[in-house]
């Protein structure tokens, strides 16, 4: 009885002073958030948070800062942060793999699996778009939705889909994963991610997945990203 209602002490202190924490970090890349048995990512990996948990409590932000190669072409920054695991045990999780934006289902408007940080979905709208050519006038059906984070586009013209997505205030790795997020496909039991195949200065070519063709990432200044891809019937 006695370590029963220390444990539920020593609990309730702990919630108590995380819930004083002044933010709350959501797990954005799409292959989950591995939680390392030290600051080094050659440590053991003793435990995962899946794609968009929440993490509401934590003991510290670590100051020393950290870099995670994805390939040769493109590297992560961040920082490790410290948490409590369910056991009690101290665990420290990469913070490129979060973010402090909520995240949200991209079902939610289109018809796919996945997370957003585009928050607040603000207007949108549906028409046409006329193209004139020596053989006639033909139209694009075009969809255009504005977020709080981001601007969409849609077009689906002679068997061919676009998308584009305007990222404003995103970090490169919130960036990076939204990529991943966007386009990522679940087979065989697995999650299947598309590869960065090349970059040119502040732009990544990433390799094709399933339908997804042409996915490239363009980082345009003080927190602005374009990500685009394209699908043909």
């Amino acid at each position: 009885m006695i370590k029963v209602l220390a444990t539920f002490i020593l609990t309730l202190s702990i919630t108590i002073g995380f819930s004083q924490t002044r933010t709350e970090y959501h797990v954005i890349n799409v292959l989950g958030a591995n939680i390392h048995s030290d600051q080094d990512f050659n440590s053991q990996i003793v435990g995962k948070y899946n794609s968009g948990k929440a993490i509401k409590y934590f003991e510290e932000e670590l100051p020393e800062k950290v870099e995670k190669k994805v390939n040769s072409i493109l590297t992560l920054k961040g920082y490790w942060i410290k948490i409590m695991m369910e056991d009690f045990g101290w665990g420290y999780i990469f913070s490129s793999d979060l973010s402090k934006t909520p995240t949200s289902n991209l079902t939610e408007y289109e018809n796919q699996d996945g997370l957003h940080l585009f928050g607040k979905k603000l207007s949108s709208k549906k028409f046409t778009e006329p193209h004139s050519f020596e053989s006639g006038t033909y139209y694009s059906e075009e969809t255009e939705i504005y977020f709080e984070n981001a601007f969409f586009t849609e077009s689906f013209f002679d068997g061919c889909w676009t998308w584009k997505y305007e990222l404003k205030d995103f970090t490169l790795s919130e960036a990076y994963h939204q990529v991943l997020q966007l386009t990522s496909i679940f087979r065989d039991e697995k999650i299947e991610t598309p590869r960065i195949i090349s970059g040119q200065g502040n732009t990544w070519f990433f390799s094709d997945i399933d339908a997804s063709q042409e996915i490239k990432l363009e980082d345009l200044g003080q927190g602005q990203y374009k990500i685009s891809f394209s699908s043909c019937t």
